[in-house]
Order: structure tokens, then C-alpha cells, then sequence
């Protein structure tokens, strides 16, 4: 689905990521792990468009794209939706996904309307609450519009950056059987997420990002258990600061994987 070949890509000084080598396979879940700056968002930034690169091919589906406008991506099937959620709050939840569909100018309203029904269905809270100002949902919320708006042009790979960040942990739970479900209904996922623990606990495969190179690859349930990653991401020089919310997190997991036995 997604190849990344020798990758380079930066801010105008000069590169932040160096090198990378990565891929998505079909209806596969991958994640990218790291601390913040590691290049991780940079990377989602180049395969959307949004950013340019320096060296190196992006392949979708077996076709280049690099040299393609960030819409031109969208149409080929790819969408990004970034950190931060960037929801115009202004606007009602109908009006935020009605943009998310802007790329497909074909479509009718009455079209535009049924796949909002159809993207909803995942996010039943935001069903009851399309005339509502985005603004005025919670942060969980908030985010589940932003899936929604990605979802609304239709993509064969999302790109999910940070969709964890600052949520409560009840949402969290939710937000990551969410993005399980939608691999199990074939969609690729493309995951850059600082939450270690979950990303891998649901991913395929995974990606460890470090100074803007990769230093570990490999599947999720094998990284999550890799003394390295346990040591730099799940404890370590953290230890102190995640011994209080340990118990929580390991409440996490085992809810989150009850979900998706069920």
C-alpha cells in the first residue's frame, strides 16, 4: 500500500529525518514510536504532501507520489489527519465533515449527506450533534470529528498523528479500538503516537524513530516486549513519572484488548 524509500525530509535547514525505510501493507495497522521530535510527525507531513522532501520516493499502491499536491494524495486515497485535530470550531460538526468531502466535488449534497450518515455510524455521539458548533465538544470529541472528516473522502490509508494526545483515558481506550476496527474493515493505518504501550499493543507492526533514523522495527507485540523499547519508552529514565500511572495503563491494555476479543 505505502513504501517510503530512503526518505529525507526537513524544515528548510536541513533534514530531520534521514533515510527512512518503511512500509504499509493492505489493511495493516503501523506505528511509529518515539520521543517528541523524534521526526515522527515530520515523516506524516512528507507522505501527505505537507511537507517536501529532500531524497527518496513515496510509493502508493505502486505508484510514485512525492512529486504530487497534497490533494492529488487525497484523490489517489490517502488522508492525513494531523495533531492538534484542527477542527474549525466555529463551524458545526456537519460543516467539518462536508470539508472532509471537499476533494470529491462530484458528489450531490444529498451524496455528501448519506456518507456523513455512513462515517457516523463509527461515532454515534457526534450522530446526535451534527448542528452543534465544534467548539463545543469535548476533547475525545473532538477528535472522533477529526477521524470522521478524514474518513468523509473516502481513503484506502489514514494517516493518524498523535490521536491520543490529551484525551482522558477513557477515551483514549476508545480511540484505539476505533482505529483497530477500521484495519479490520481494511483500511491501512499509518499511527504516529507517543503512547507507546497502546500503539503497539494494537499495531501490526511498528517502528522505532530516534533522532529522526529508525533504530528498531519489527511486530507490534515483539517491540512492546524488546528490552529497548521497555527501557526508552515504557520505563527507564521514565520509570519514576510512569510508576504512578502504571496500574492505570495496564487497566488500559486489558480493557482495550477485551474490546477487541469481543
Amino acid at each position: 500500500m505505502l513504501k517510503l524509500h530512503g526518505l529525507s525530509a526537513g524544515y528548510g535547514v536541513g533534514p530531520v529525518v534521514h533515510d527512512i525505510n518503511l512500509s504499509v501493507a493492505k489493511g495493516e495497522i503501523v506505528t511509529l514510536i518515539g520521543a517528541n521530535g523524534a521526526g515522527k510527525s515530520t515523516i506524516a507531513k512528507a507522505v501527505s504532501g505537507l511537507l517536501g522532501i529532500s531524497a527518496g520516493s513515496i510509493e502508493l499502491e505502486g505508484r510514485r507520489i512525492d512529486g504530487e499536491r497534497p490533494r492529488a494524495r487525497v484523490l489517489a486515497g490517502l488522508v492525513h489527519v494531523p495533531e492538534g485535530r484542527q477542527i474549525f470550531p466555529n463551524l458545526s460538526l456537519r460543516e467539518n465533515l462536508q470539508l472532509g468531502a471537499y476533494t470529491h466535488q462530484h458528489m450531490a449534497a444529498s451524496q455528501v449527506e448519506g456518507r456523513i450518515q455512513e462515517v457516523c455510524v463509527r461515532f454515534p455521539a457526534l450522530l446526535g450533534r451534527l448542528d452543534t458548533a465544534a467548539g463545543f465538544l469535548s476533547g475525545g470529541q473532538q477528535q472522533m470529528l477529526a477521524i470522521a472528516r478524514g474518513l468523509m473522502a473516502k481513503p484506502r490509508l489514514i494517516i493518524l498523528d498523535e490521536p491520543s494526545l490529551g484525551l482522558s483515558p477513557a477515551f483514549v481506550t476508545e480511540i484505539f479500538s476505533m482505529i483497530r476496527a477500521l484495519r479490520d474493515q481494511g483500511l491501512s493505518v499509518l499511527l504516529s503516537e507517543q503512547n507507546a504501550r497502546l500503539s503497539l499493543a494494537v499495531a501490526d507492526r511498528g517502528y522505532v524513530i530516534e533522532m529522526g533514523r529508525i533504530v528498531l522495527e519489527g511486530a507490534g507485540k515483539d517491540l512492546l516486549g524488546h528490552p529497548e523499547v521497555t527501557e526508552r519508552y515504557l520505563g527507564g529514565a521514565q520509570k519514576a513519572e510512569e510508576s504512578a500511572t502504571e496500574q492505570q495503563s495496564e487497566s488500559l491494555v486489558a480493557r482495550l484488548r477485551q474490546l477487541l476479543a469481543s
